[in-house]
């Protein structure tokens, strides 16, 4: 007799993880099943096969085990992810800002990276939304690299 085991992925914007915004796909082995189902998304493994317990299980049980010590699983793609974010909010916060000073194309990485190099506190990733300069922090980061103002 085979036994599964079944759970639903949690959404957390606390883990970097595969699939955690993408559509989950179907896909099936003899011990994983992915998919989704008329109001579920989620997988289900089968735990023992012949008596034994499979290498699907025993793998996912592993990465229970590291996700429970840390909860990323693959720190490049949270960092990617962090970046990304604290670059959309310093776009969002910089809105009226844009219209005081020229500032070329690319103007965000440099902006973040002035406050990378000057003002850690203002990019630094506290909600895990990415970092969030304020105006003024982004006004001083154009001022000191040298943004003119538009007359």
């Amino acid at each position: 007799m085979a036994s599964s085991f079944s759970r639903t992925p949690r959404s957390s914007s606390k883990r970097s993880n595969p699939s955690r915004k993408a559509k989950i796909p179907t896909w099936r082995s003899s011990a994983i099943t992915i998919g989704r189902s008329a109001h579920v998304d989620g997988f289900s493994i089968r735990v023992y096969r012949n008596g034994e317990i499979t290498e699907a299980y025993r793998t996912y049980r592993e990465l229970q085990e590291r996700i429970s010590d840390y909860p990323i699983l693959d720190e490049q793609d949270y960092s990617d992810r962090e970046f990304e974010a604290a670059l959309d909010n310093i776009k969002d916060t910089a809105w009226r800002l844009k219209n005081e000073f020229n500032v070329p194309d690319g103007w965000e990485s440099r902006a973040y990276d002035w406050l990378s190099e000057n003002n850690f506190n203002a990019i630094e990733n506290r909600d895990d939304r990415g970092g969030c300069p304020s105006e003024q922090e982004l006004r001083d980061a154009f001022e000191a690299l040298g943004y003119r103002k538009v007359t």
